[in-house]
């Protein structure tokens, strides 16, 4: 599984990318807390989705060191490349066939 520090450098890379309206809602502090504010809300619409019994992460490798996903084709390739996340060095190792997902939101 991929470790919650992960999880969390590749959430906030994501949230790094929104424009979110500082002041407005329940966190008005600062612009990173309306970022998580934000993503909060969108978490909260996708638990709301039907099932999806046939989800599964699109991915070429996985590091074995914090368990990040990727979908970048080199990072499968011999020898394994770096982890981006954590940093790993030859960390990349192919998780088994490709997945791709078919989520509409």
């Amino acid at each position: 599984p991929t470790t919650t520090k992960a999880k969390a450098l590749t959430m906030l890379a994501v949230i790094q990318q929104w424009n979110c309206d500082v002041g407005s809602g329940s966190c008005p502090c600062c612009p990173f807390h309306s970022a998580v504010h934000d993503a909060r809300k969108c978490c909260e619409r996708l638990r709301r989705f039907k099932c999806k019994r046939d989800y599964q992460p699109e991915a070429f490798a996985q590091c074995k060191s914090c368990g990040i996903l990727s979908n970048e084709a080199e990072c499968a390739e011999d020898p394994p490349a770096a982890c981006e996340v954590c940093g790993t060095e030859a960390a990349m190792r192919a998780p088994g066939r490709r997945q791709s997902p078919r989520t509409s939101l």
